[in-house]
């Protein structure tokens, strides 16, 4: 399929698409993390068992991704009408994430699976709007419906509170998996790790 037709299907798909509010942006940075780090092979090599990052690593390493591209895609927001911009700002996000892997190789690895990522979302944006571009990004396949920053997100940390046993640390608990999940504990992270599959 050329790159016109799957403009054409986007734009029947989606039409305009979304507004870029604050929670549509942080729902779309869900997918372009899922899609540009999380399910790369670069990244799964080091989240498989025998890699050296946890589960209570990748929890904490998405996150964080994710409020990288939270940041980035909002300003792509505030530049849209400068193409240039816009570019710039997408290439220096997928640097960020390369900089959170841990080896060379690992970061060569993720630069050449995604190295026309960036100026692929700036020619969706220009040929059929961001609005497209963020509905396009809350759709895949492999979209994590259960990450911070989606829909579902407060019911399930609802769910994780009410937990019997309940979380460690339970008063910073809450405001950390709401706001900054990166920064669970080593406790906390493990505890939503232990239950991911008890509040789903």
């Amino acid at each position: 399929m050329s790159l016109e037709q799957i403009m054409e299907f986007a734009r029947q798909q989606w039409g305009e698409g979304l507004e870029p509010s604050q929670g549509n942006i942080h729902e779309a940075a869900v997918g372009l993390v899922s899609n540009w780090y999380r399910n790369t092979n670069a990244v799964e090599t080091l989240a498989h068992a025998e890699g050296p990052w946890s589960d209570e690593d990748m929890l904490r390493k998405n996150a964080w991704a994710t409020e990288l591209a939270r940041l980035a895609i909002t300003a792509v927001a505030e530049r849209v009408d400068d193409l240039a911009a816009v570019q710039a700002l997408l290439e220096s996000l997928l640097d960020d994430l390369r900089a959170m892997l841990p080896t060379d190789e690992s970061k060569s690895d993720l630069r050449s699976e995604k190295q026309g990522a960036p100026a692929l979302a700036t020619d969706w944006i220009a040929t059929n709007g961001l609005g497209n571009w963020l509905a396009f990004l809350t759709k895949g396949p492999l979209y994590p419906s259960s990450w911070w920053g989606t829909p579902r997100y407060p019911e399930i940390v609802d769910q994780y509170c009410a937990h019997d046993p309940g979380p460690p640390e339970p008063e910073s608990f809450r405001e950390r998996m709401l706001s900054e999940p990166w920064q669970l504990s080593d406790e906390q992270a493990a505890f939503v790790c232990r239950h991911r599959y008890d509040v789903r």
